[in-house]
């Protein structure tokens, strides 16, 4: 399992939507193993009440190495 960790995450893109909305699309740039990665994800589901955001990642290095990963 791919951990991120504090110092990690280089940045976040928005690609198409708003942020924390259903639909939103957006690229994290992150470092792992040394090496620096994307992951390409779509939120599907939030829920303010119980502080829940359900994404899937659509795209990037994780898809090289898992058929799916997110919900």
């Amino acid at each position: 399992m791919h951990h991120t960790s504090k110092g990690k995450v280089r940045g976040c893109d928005l690609h198409e939507g708003e942020w924390g909305e259903v639909g939103t699309v957006f690229e994290f740039h992150y470092v792992h193993d040394g090496k620096d990665n994307v992951a390409k994800e779509v939120v599907e589901a939030v829920d303010p009440d119980k502080n829940l955001i359900v994404f899937r990642v659509i795209d990037g290095d994780l898809m090289k190495e898992y058929k799916g990963f997110g919900q």
